[in-house]
């Protein structure tokens, strides 16, 4: 089989230079016709019923890996990707509650209360 299959292939390259880009038809000689043995058959559609089962290891390509972090303390109540997706930039990743931060978001409206309250004594005050 391999044998007539390069016999074959050594008679398409004489071939191959005999095809017109016109007409894409094959001239063949009387010496090839009476050298080759071609076979048609008719291509029918079907299901392929067989199957390959591999080991094998998959993982991510870790030059476009980046590991993130939180910069406060917290617990992660709803995450809004996961492993692979594609991110960009200013996507929300995660919620997540946080003591600290909550406790730092009360100290600052209580100081920009405070802020305005001074503010409007002055302006009270001057006027």
């Amino acid at each position: 089989m391999y044998k007539q299959f390069i016999a074959f292939f050594l008679l398409l390259v004489p071939i191959a230079a005999q095809i017109t880009a016109q007409a894409a038809e094959v001239q063949l000689t009387t010496a090839q016709l009476n050298n080759i043995s071609l076979e048609t058959t008719t291509v029918t559609s079907r299901e392929s019923r067989a199957r390959l089962q591999l080991n094998g290891v998959l993982e991510a390509d870790q030059r476009r890996t980046y590991r993130i972090a939180s910069i406060v303390d917290g617990i992660v109540y709803d995450l809004k990707v996961v492993e692979h997706d594609r991110v960009r930039k200013g996507q929300v990743l995660a919620r997540l509650r946080s003591h600290s931060l909550g406790q730092a978001q009360a100290e600052y409206l209580e100081a920009l209360a405070l802020f305005e309250l001074a503010q409007g004594n002055k302006t009270r005050i001057e006027g």
